[in-house]
């Protein structure tokens, strides 16, 4: 798309297409010429799927230099998967879309493994769907859903119901016949979770073919899930569900088998009357007073590991007053390396307080200046106290002005992204986040009319156009400090985020005026940084969506290593289903002290997030990692996929997948000590028993990697090698194929023989 010869190496790409009810989409390649062969295409290929049904419209992987034939889906929302391995490149394809009658026929079964179902059903449906949302008051959960005498395997099925605030959900199974036996259920499972409570409605996992017993949840939100493996099918279940008064009994003990599901679903294995967290990940707060208590569950202290926001949104024009009725956290002021609240002003960036709150002193009150609040509360991995109990209100807001920050409170500046200046009330030159969709628009820095923008200000703009546009960009005035190239103090960076390509050679500051810009895709980032001293009119930007360019860019000549640059910002979304997170993030040796960054990664539904650490170097020991830390934890569920922090300067010997499409990562540092970082790659996997963590089967090593086209130009960067899987792996596979062949059919052990050749050959397979 970006004019090149030939696609690069190492992609992992997804097209989405949707038209309207009651039709099909059909595909037409013009042109087709990916590395490998058919019908194996162990290298580069395509997949295309009918999501309704979670159906690949072809029987291989698509690869090689041989057109494919059309192919017509059956409903009406497609996805289009590109992969690319590590070497060997090719011109790649040209595909057009169009929608259709919706296809009746019928498909073959897959030669090859494709994740997908090796039945011949007309119109060929799976067991179940990969998402199914549910919000009646009453229904019936079937499976399998298209009438088959019995369900399918490598399925993994979920149902999210909602009732009514207040009400729980009662379930009873009518018909019950998996794969496997409780307590292990090893091999086909269905589970059923309290959602807000993270909290599983049964003791084990259900497999078998004795009816379970009826279950009622504590909430409203409730979890199914169904897996099954790669062999034995049986006729699978019936259930009803119906909303009712909620539970107040006590779930038991789990046993030492069910401890899996703190790594296999994210789910609690403690015990509770009823089993809570003491706070929830993340709680909207619209009314116009309320309390926030922790712990929530009336608990006598918090528990360790939590990581809990409420963001409180009043009238326009109001400001957010809090009163603290109760404070007991461990730790001391003003450094709180422990456990501790922060409170934070969301318009202007900027903390209510000047540290960090702990301890058992009961704060003072405080009063915003603006409508949107947000209370953060952090616990670490040890010593818990009884909590606070928080009241707030609406009220006039805030004219007063802000203490400038002490030595030890200098991390608010990276560590929430604020400023420390003092203003009343303290006006922002620019928001630190704003979204625009529109076809056209202008970005004025300062906003707020000022001559001149204020000193640390980091701001971001992020527009989307339409697809298959570019975004074209005109300075109407220019003036900020600093000389180029380098733009050491003031700069602006614009970036083409589906390329994650800058529009120009180096950063942009001083008085002249920069020339006009043109992205290659739809979506561009335009960064504003400020550093603490001199400061300029700042800038008048027009933006309008035009035809994307098809100019090559010259590499950056200036690495961004200053110190007014932050390590990571306060809060990144990313919606990818494949990228890498580095920090620094621009370029510096070492990260700062008092960081608190988060990335919230949400990759498309039905796959489950997998990552990999390459590189890790944090003050701290494993387990305590009582200074510098990196938290992951599933986005809906709250749970950590790690034990722990992640610190030191060793990888985790495991890849960490997620039990959902939403996965949440924290890094914390203290006061003291800094080190050169991490980076991370995530790429979204389908959520499979045996195909998901493959990634994690390889060790990995870098090599310097050289353009094809030029053997004498070292481009300086490096690429992934697979080499030889860990002793371990290599012990756990050969365990995992004795228990699943012991009992099987000479036809399911060869099925398993023949996969575990795959993976002996992949291993082997020699760099091209």
């Amino acid at each position: 798309m970006n004019g090149l010869l030939n696609y690069e190496n190492n992609l992992f790409c997804q097209w989405i297409i949707e038209v309207n009810q009651g039709q099909g989409i059909n595909f037409h390649f013009n042109s087709f010429d990916l590395e490998g062969s058919s019908p194996s295409c162990r290298y580069d290929y395509v997949i295309i799927t009918d999501l309704n049904l979670n159906q690949t419209l072809h029987r291989d992987r698509l690869c090689g230099s041989s057109i494919p034939n059309d192919m017509l889906s059956w409903t009406n929302r497609v996805s289009v998967v590109f992969r690319t391995d590590l070497s060997i490149v090719r011109t790649g394809f040209n595909l057009t879309y169009t929608a259709a009658a919706p296809s009746t026929g019928t498909i073959q079964p897959p030669t090859t493994t494709m994740n997908v179902s090796t039945t011949t059903p007309t119109p060929p449906e799976p067991s179940c769907l990969p998402q199914t949302n549910l919000t009646n008051n009453m229904g019936n959960i079937i499976v399998p859903i298209n009438g088959a005498s019995s369900y399918e395997n490598n399925q993994f099925c979920r149902w999210i119901i909602e009732v009514d605030q207040g009400q729980g959900l009662n379930f009873h199974f009518n018909s019950f016949d998996l794969e496997g036996s409780s307590p292990s259920c090893r091999y086909d499972y269905v589970i059923i979770t309290d959602l807000i409570l993270n909290q599983t409605l049964h003791r084990d996992r259900l497999c078998g073919s004795s009816i379970p017993n009826d279950m009622l949840s504590w909430t409203n939100r409730v979890s199914i899930v169904f897996r099954t493996d790669i062999s034995v099918v049986r006729a699978g279940f019936n259930l009803t569900y119906t909303a009712a008064a909620p539970s107040t009994a006590i779930i038991p003990p789990q046993t030492d088998s069910t401890t899996r599901y703190r790594t296999t679903m994210g789910l609690n294995t403690s015990s509770s009357a009823p089993p809570e967290q003491s706070c929830l990940p993340e709680t909207n707060l619209t009314s116009d007073m309320g309390n926030i208590i922790v712990p929530i569950n009336g608990a006598s202290n918090y528990q360790n590991n939590q990581l809990c926001r409420w963001v409180i949104e009043v009238n326009q024009g109001q400001g957010v007053n809090f009163h603290f009725n109760s404070f007991d956290l461990e730790g001391n002021s003003p450094s709180c390396p422990f456990d501790y609240v922060i409170i934070t002003d969301l318009n202007l960036n900027q903390t209510l307080h000047r540290d960090r709150l702990c301890g058992s002193s009961i704060p003072n009150d405080m009063l915003s200046w603006t409508n949107r609040v947000s209370i953060v509360f952090r616990t670490d991995i040890s010593v818990v106290r009884a909590g606070f109990n928080l009241t707030y209100t609406a009220a006039a807001p805030s004219t007063a002005i802000i203490p400038a920050q002490t030595d030890s409170t200098t991390r608010y500046r990276t560590t929430m992204g604020l400023n420390t200046s003092s203003s009343a009330p303290p006006e922002q030159s620019c928001l630190p986040e704003t979204n625009l969709t529109s076809d056209m628009g202008n970005i004025i820095v300062p906003i707020n009319g000022a001559s001149n923008y204020q000193n640390n200000q980091l701001c971001r703009w992020v527009i989307e156009v339409n697809q298959g546009q570019g975004v074209n960009f005109h300075f109407n005035s220019f003036d900020l400090e600093g000389n180029s190239p380098s733009c050491p103090f003031d700069y602006v960076i614009i970036t083409d985020l589906n390329l994650n390509q800058t529009l120009h050679r180096d950063r942009l500051c001083g008085a002249s005026i920069p020339d006009d810009m043109l992205s290659w895709t739809n979506r561009v980032s335009v960064v504003f940084r400020s550093d603490g001293s001199v400061v300029g009119t700042g800038f008048n930007l027009s933006y309008s969506s035009a035809a994307p360019s098809t100019d090559f860019m010259q590499t950056s000549t200036v690495t961004a290593t200053t110190s007014t640059l932050p390590s990571c910002l306060p809060l990144t979304n990313l919606t990818s289903d494949n990228g890498t997170i580095s920090v620094p993030i621009y370029g510096e040796a070492l990260y700062k002290n008092y960081l608190h960054c988060e990335w919230v990664i949400e990759v498309s539904l039905g796959y489950v997030a997998n990552i990999i650490f390459t590189h890790l170097d944090l003050e701290g020991t494993y387990p305590s990692c009582s200074f510098d830390a990196i938290f992951i934890t599933d986005g809906y569920t709250n749970q950590q996929l790690h034990e722990g922090g992640i610190c030191g300067s060793s990888l985790p010997n495991v890849s960490l997948t997620s039990s959902s499409n939403r996965v949440r990562i924290v890094f914390d540092t203290d006061g003291s000590v800094v080190r050169s970082g991490f980076s991370l790659n995530y790429v979204a996997v389908l959520p499979e028993a045996n195909t998901t963590s493959l990634t994690g089967l390889f060790t990995t090593t870098t090599v310097p990697r050289r353009r094809k086209n030029d053997a004498t130009k070292d481009l300086g960067d490096t690429k992934t090698v697979k080499t030889e899987m860990p002793k371990v792996t290599k012990m756990a596979l050969e365990n995992k194929k004795k228990l699943k062949t012991t009992p099987k059919t000479n036809k399911v052990q060869e099925k398993i023989e023949k996969k575990m050749e795959y993976i002996k050959e992949a291993l082997q397979k020699p760099l091209k």
